[in-house]
């Protein structure tokens, strides 16, 4: 069967959440392909053994019969150290479970780029943009699709202006109000502030997780709603419609993987208008935001105004959202089949396109031209 990488871990704040997903993607494509378990470390090693296949390798990481690997570049391999030598692993594709800082910021899209390595989500371009969530609320809002109201800054300019910036949270917002890190995922440092004292010491706590902090509006009486789009060649799949119904109006760390009493109704019991609408939405900004693989939308339904907000972009989603494409639909063996025959696909057409230029400017140079002239 043919090799495919499944990357998981990483260094990132997210590290224990993708060891779910690559876990989860590892156990479902094995009657299909060959899986080779590529586990990033909290320090950045990577390693590689059947081992890491089992959950308890990680509870807690053990490096015993493991072998440190690295991608090759432009070989289509993977280099794998053994102890007596190297070996090289050919590869048919990897698919990236990894969440968060460089796993789903572009720079591991940018290593199997590098590689000649078909990757199953997006490029280094979309990954970056959609890691950032106010670039990503700057391209829609150009676009005219709707998303929420916010304030947003860094480090150094909270530092500078902090009580500006608190006054135009109240003015421009109100309370409560959302605070987020910029650039992180699975609901880390997310926040509900009541008031200006709450809302400060919540931006500190979000600015340990990143330079970075994004000040949303609070949505009252709303719902939340999910829908995955997944590039099939030349068309895209709409997976189910989800809602998460909420205890306390957030969908925090605890509530997505620790709280089994959330109910999450997939499909959602909506109406076909806000059907509609959510699609069409989504299937927009996927294009919009150049994204390849499966991509998790994010929606805020403003139930007293109608109104629909496109709250967030996952690139890289938990679980690769297979939740959302359950039967009668698509199984997950399939739908990460279905991810690999597109990367594949893509990774040709990329293949495809010009990439060398035969000029004759060297040939009139000497070692003389490159000294430095005063």
């Amino acid at each position: 069967m043919k090799n495919v990488l499944i990357l998981f871990g990483g260094r990132s704040v997210e590290h224990d959440i993708s060891i779910i997903t690559g876990l989860g993607a590892l156990n479902n494509i094995a009657a299909i392909y060959n899986p080779i378990p590529v586990y990033i470390d909290k320090k950045g090693q990577w390693w590689t053994g059947e081992k890491l296949k089992q959950i308890k390798s990680f509870q807690p990481f053990d490096n015993k019969k493991l072998f440190k690997c690295a991608l090759n570049p432009g070989s289509s391999n993977m280099v794998v150290y053994k102890r007596f030598g190297v070996k090289d692993v050919p590869v048919y594709c990897a698919i990236n479970c990894l969440h968060g800082h460089d796993g789903e910021d572009g720079a591991v899209a940018g290593a199997l780029q590098l590689a000649n390595i078909p990757n199953t989500s997006a490029n280094v371009l979309s990954d970056a943009l959609c890691m950032d969530k106010t670039l990503t609320k700057q391209i829609l809002s150009y676009h005219k699709i709707k998303t929420v109201e916010y304030v947003a800054f860094n480090k150094t300019e909270f530092k500078n202006k902090k009580q500006d910036l608190l006054a135009q949270i109240g003015e421009k917002l109100g309370y409560p109000c959302i605070i987020k890190p910029n650039a992180l995922g699975s609901s880390i440092g997310v926040s509900i502030t009541k008031n200006e004292w709450e809302c400060e010491k919540s931006i500190e706590t979000a600015l340990s997780f990143g330079d970075e902090v994004l000040v949303e509006k609070y949505i009252g009486n709303n719902k939340e709603l999910n829908v995955a789009i997944m590039q099939d060649k030349e068309e895209l799949m709409v997976s189910n419609i989800e809602e998460v119904c909420l205890n306390n109006g957030l969908y925090n760390f605890n509530e997505k993987y620790k709280d089994k009493s959330i109910k999450r109704i997939v499909p959602a019991n909506i109406d076909s208008t806000l059907q509609k609408s959510i699609v069409k939405t989504a299937t927009s900004a996927y294009k919009i935001l150049k994204c390849d693989g499966v991509v998790r939308f994010d929606f805020l339904y403003d139930v007293q105004n109608k109104k629909v907000y496109l709250n967030e972009v996952n690139t890289i989603p938990g679980s690769l959202a297979c939740y959302l494409w359950k039967e009668p639909q698509m199984a997950y063996n399939k739908l990460l089949d279905k991810l690999v025959q597109n990367a594949i696909y893509n990774h040709a057409n990329q293949n495809d396109k010009k990439l060398n230029f035969e000029s004759d400017v060297l040939n009139n140079l000497t070692q003389d031209s490159f000294k430095m002239v005063k």
